[in-house]
């Protein structure tokens, strides 16, 4: 259980009821299913896990460089121990400090394709954290995929081409064509656009819920599915990936058909007024790895992708 003081077991319990209540009786059990567990960050107290920007004032050979070599900016370290509380359904160690850093445009607003060199998801050792300004709380949430990642399209009905309500030409109808006036027909909803309607309603309530329970802000987050702006990351992951193992390690990897299966989340940074990140038009930045994640040191199998609206 974690500081909201719900367990993962309880908040399953709570997106069960609404599923059920907002979609069909036949679908609602396969998207509870996909339910991952998670946790928000947001500012807090100073404390061993840290979220923000450091001057980077003095030289340290630990701190991660851009192509350029200057040093890239921090964005979070968290505590493993800290976060071992809670539930991320990630395969972590129980102990160092995991770290995320990214390049951050000199232009504001301006969000560039992500490069090897343009970020850093780590696992240090303890005694490398940084010292940022503020300190984190962790709260336990339960997250649900996207209409749009594979996990949902895998029980979704295909589309169809639209249909209409032919329900037999009544007279009202019959005599209004008489008089040469237009009649309109109403599509039917199809089983995928009403699926897609629903599991969006399901997103929207679920995120008031978690909203409510977390407290308004930036959607900071340790696992967990994705808060997608855009298409799903797994597919860019894989291909970003593969190509700079080959620039970087000079090491070729296949690609496979199935990229969702072989990537996990793990940290999730919003646009945050306060930390002056704003990543394109009030985007969004996900850290992902391919799993198994390694134990420690420098997540190599690992890609951060940037969505905007």
């Amino acid at each position: 259980m974690g500081d909201s003081g719900r367990s993962v077991d309880e908040l399953r319990a709570e997106l069960d009821d609404v599923c059920a209540v907002l979609m069909d009786d036949r679908f609602a059990p396969k998207l509870a299913a996909l339910a991952r567990p998670a946790v928000r960050m947001r500012a807090a107290a100073r404390g061993a896990t840290e979220l923000g920007p450091v001057p980077h004032a003095a030289p340290d050979p630990g701190w991660p460089l851009g192509a350029d070599g200057s040093p890239l900016t921090h964005l979070c370290s968290i505590d493993l121990v800290d976060l071992a509380r809670f539930e991320t359904g990630l395969e972590l160690p129980s102990a160092g400090i995991l770290q995320a850093f990214f390049e951050i445009d000199v232009e504001p607003g301006v969000l560039q394709p992500t490069e090897p060199d343009s970020f850093v998801l780590r696992i240090a050792d303890s005694s490398v954290i940084a010292s940022p300004g503020v300190g984190v709380e962790l709260t336990q949430v339960l997250t649900i995929p996207a209409w749009y990642e594979p996990a949902v399209q895998a029980f979704a009905p295909a589309a169809k081409k639209p249909e209409f309500n032919r329900r037999g030409r009544n007279r009202a109808e019959l005599l209004a064509r008489a008089r040469g006036e237009e009649v309109v027909e109403v599509p039917k909803t199809s089983d995928h656009d009403r699926l897609r309607t629903q599991v969006n309603d399901v997103h929207q309530e679920w995120g008031n819920r978690i909203e409510s329970l977390v407290g308004p802000g930036p959607q900071h987050q340790i696992g967990g599915w994705p808060a997608l702006v855009q298409t799903p990351l797994w597919g860019e992951c894989e291909e970003g990936w593969a190509g700079a193992e080959e620039v970087l390690f000079e090491t070729t990897v296949e690609v496979g058909a199935n990229p969702a299966d072989r990537w996990a989340m793990v940290i999730q940074i919003d646009t945050d007024e306060e930390a002056g990140w704003m990543w394109g038009d009030a985007g969004l930045l996900y850290f992902a790895a391919r799993t198994p994640i390694e134990p420690a040191g420098l997540l190599r199998g690992s890609w951060c992708v940037a969505q905007s609206y």
